[in-house]
């Protein structure tokens, strides 16, 4: 492995005119106009618009064309050599160094070299946490010779005059973010993925759809993967590649908006003029290295092979939608009866053929299967940070830690992500001082250093408080959740068995001062990991995930101890509360959210009012959106007030997902495409109250007020 300096002996003009990177698409923009325009698919749409609005074909046609037009890629090397050429320059001003491994590469190289004949196109798939990720990808295929793959993006970045061309020629089509009404352009869209596909150009684009606010991987949408998978089974291609990529940054290029985007706050559109705006601001700051991680491609042929041994093997898995706007999201739906059980499986003939291309069923659970395989080596292949591991320390000692004790502690760390697997952007000859410093330097704005003491920079001039610093180190520390969080549900789950002991999640010291039986808190970790299920990536058939083999890692590592009882308790103490501080504030999101379900009537369908009020049995809908809006100010007011211990609790992200999670539980039920409604079984208190209840027992217990819910209009 090493740092990434392609071709260092030659200059920048030289790099980018000597490259051998090409487009592997052997038609132009014009010719795909008129094959998508001649294809079977988009004259059926074609007529059906025609009969739906009664219109003639040649307007029909005439928007068709217009579509075309907006949405297809017209790649011209002359732009990506030039975009290569002037990106060298500006990433040598704004980062130190872009790492990559020199043997995951290699790797890649070789299978893109028998694209044309036995592993069918690629798809690159890269984690999203910038704009400038797509970038990036192109960037290191140019200065590896690989081909330049076309890429999904969407239809904001049209409103950004002379962007949208310099994109259009590197490569770029743009899409709606939503399309799902629109039969005729849904047509035109699959087809011109599919001939892409058919033509052997790679394609890359972003399996969570959007970029990951929150700073980890989010649940994959299903959309555009489901296309993908359809050019198979349809056997326009014979393979494809499926190539997940991590892009690691020290220092995330929009984090700051992302706090305010979190808080509530609403995006600033893409537009030249905001370009502009920020370009010198961008370029007079240092935002330390990237790592770029290439996963072990999955071969489409070998996956549908696995796939059929499997269902043989094990039946099927029910299967409930839970559509998106132009995709869908990964995962099932669940009862609240169903909620200590990892999934619900229902036998079928085992005898019987798994058949994707024929079945929708078996399509759906292969595309989900997919994603979330995909997802998770998302995760697997991620290096974490040096600026990750500040931020996850100086939360867990938000009053303040001094220099030599965060010293140890990121060497703590560092050794503690090793023995899971981790890879750290650490190299063994770098003193932990000068790791630290570098830091330190990234994250001046969000952690102060003074009277030798670091700490959140909360406190502000004339003793304002910037509590956003809290989401912003929140969404670094995210980036390394993935590692822990199996201990960490074992941990919180620890502490809610114990809790009427008085010392599961106090302040007080666990060591001998409670024991839980093995079965307990394994059907404890069950509970807490289905209410988390839309909050983290796992893979299910990945054995060393189940709960019994986690807590077997944790006593070797000697977190906890068993007896010859089967009686579970704490062994490192420090270890444990760690664990227990990383999950923690989402723990409290999720009880804000059932606590302004419990007290939320929606008055009236129009959702332009809604009123806080107890003991009310009706519900109506109400605008999905207004809910959101509704827990966060609730969990703002409730931080304030001391009933709730961590401001990143108030994250939008952490929101959504537990509003989905109640989805899926069957606790909320859509009405139409933006609304929900409390279902009939919840439309009173007892079932939810119980169910927030067992919630509570996760928690931290520290100084919290007692919950006392506001009633009043907002």
């Amino acid at each position: 492995a090493g740092s990434f300096v392609p071709r260092s002996m030659v200059n920048d003009l030289s790099f980018a005119v000597y490259a051998n990177s090409v487009f592997n698409s052997s038609k132009t923009k014009i010719q795909f106009i008129q094959s998508v325009m001649q294809s079977q698919v988009v004259q059926r749409a074609i007529r059906n618009e025609m009969d739906a609005i009664s219109c003639s074909h040649t307007q029909v046609e005439k928007r068709a064309h217009s579509i075309m037009e907006i949405m297809f890629a017209d790649p011209q090397m002359k732009y990506v050599r030039t975009c290569s050429y002037l990106l060298r320059k500006v990433w040598r001003i704004m980062y130190k160094a872009i790492y990559i491994d020199t043997d995951e590469i290699s790797m890649i190289r070789k299978v893109a070299a028998k694209a044309g004949t036995e592993n069918g196109p690629l798809v690159l798939l890269p984690t999203h946490r910038s704009y400038i990720d797509f970038l990036i990808i192109s960037f290191v295929c140019f200065a590896y010779d690989l081909p330049i793959p076309h890429i999904a993006a969407g239809e904001d970045f049209l409103g950004m005059f002379g962007v949208r061309k310099i994109f259009r020629h590197s490569g770029a089509f743009f899409l709606r973010r939503s399309f799902q009404d629109d039969s005729l352009y849904k047509a035109i869209f699959q087809e011109y993925v599919q001939q892409l596909l058919a033509d052997g150009a790679p394609l890359e684009f972003f399996v969570e759809g959007t970029r990951s606010r929150g700073g980890k991987t989010m649940q994959p949408k299903l959309g555009l993967l489901s296309i993908i998978c359809d050019t198979f089974l349809t056997k326009r291609v014979s393979n494809l590649t499926i190539v997940p990529i991590n892009i690691s940054y020290e220092k995330v290029l929009e984090r700051e908006s992302y706090s305010y985007e979190l808080l509530g706050e609403k995006k600033t559109p893409e537009t030249l003029t905001n370009l502009l705006k920020n370009v010198y601001s961008v370029l007079s700051k240092s935002y330390g290295s990237i790592s770029v991680s290439f996963s072990q491609p999955i071969q489409m042929n070998r996956y549908m092979e696995e796939m059929s041994y499997r269902f043989m093997q094990r039946g099927n898995l029910s299967l409930v939608d839970d559509s998106g706007s132009s995709g869908e999201k990964a995962g099932g739906n669940k009862s609240l009866d169903d909620v200590n059980s990892l999934a619900v499986v229902h036998p079928k003939d085992r005898k019987r053929k798994f058949s994707p291309a024929t079945n929708a069923h078996h399509k759906k659970l292969l595309v989900q299967q997919l994603a979330n395989n995909i997802a998770h080596s998302l995760d697997e292949v991620s290096i974490t940070m040096p600026t990750s591991m500040l931020a996850t320390i100086t939360l867990q000692y938000r009053n303040g830690i001094s220099r030599d004790h965060l010293m140890q502690s990121m060497l703590w760390l560092k050794r503690e992500i090793s023995l899971r697997k981790g890879r750290v952007y650490w190299s063994a000859t770098e003193l932990t001082s000068s790791v630290v410093d570098r830091s330190l330097h990234l994250m001046k704005n969000e952690i102060h250093h003074r009277k030798h003491m670091i700490e959140p920079a909360i406190r502000q001039k004339l003793g304002n408080m910037d509590y956003k610093k809290y989401i912003q180190l929140h969404c670094y520390r995210n980036q390394l959740v993935h590692l822990f969080v199996r201990e960490a549900i074992v941990a919180c789950a620890f502490g809610a068995s114990t809790l009427r002991a008085g010392n599961g999640n106090s302040d007080t010291s666990l060591i001998g001062t409670g024991t839980v039986p093995r079965q307990k808190l394994l059907e404890e970790c069950q509970f807490l990991n289905n209410l988390l299920s839309v909050e983290f990536i796992h893979n299910p058939d990945d054995p060393e995930l189940s709960f019994s083999h986690v807590l077997d890692k944790m006593k070797e590592r000697g977190i906890i101890n068993e007896d010859e009882k089967r009686m579970i308790g704490v062994a490192d103490e420090e270890s444990f509360r760690f664990l227990q501080y990383i999950l923690w504030p989402f723990i409290d999101t999720y009880w804000i959210t059932v606590q302004c379900v419990l007290t939320l009537n929606f008055s009236g369908a129009s959702s332009t009012s809604a009123h806080i009020s107890m003991g009310k049995d009706t519900s109506h809908p109400a605008d999905r959106g207004i809910l959101h809006e509704r827990i966060q100010w609730l969990a703002e007011k409730c931080f304030f007030n001391g009933q709730i211990l961590f401001y990143e609790s108030c994250s939008l992200d952490t929101i959504k997902n537990a509003v989905s999670v109640l989805l899926n539980l069957n606790v909320l039920e859509k009405v139409g495409r933006n609304h929900v409604q409390l279902t009939k079984p919840f439309g009173s208190f007892g079932k939810l109250t119980a169910f927030s209840d067992h919630i509570l027992r996760f928690r931290k217990i520290g100084k919290q007020k007692k919950m006392v819910m506001p009633q009043a209009k907002l």
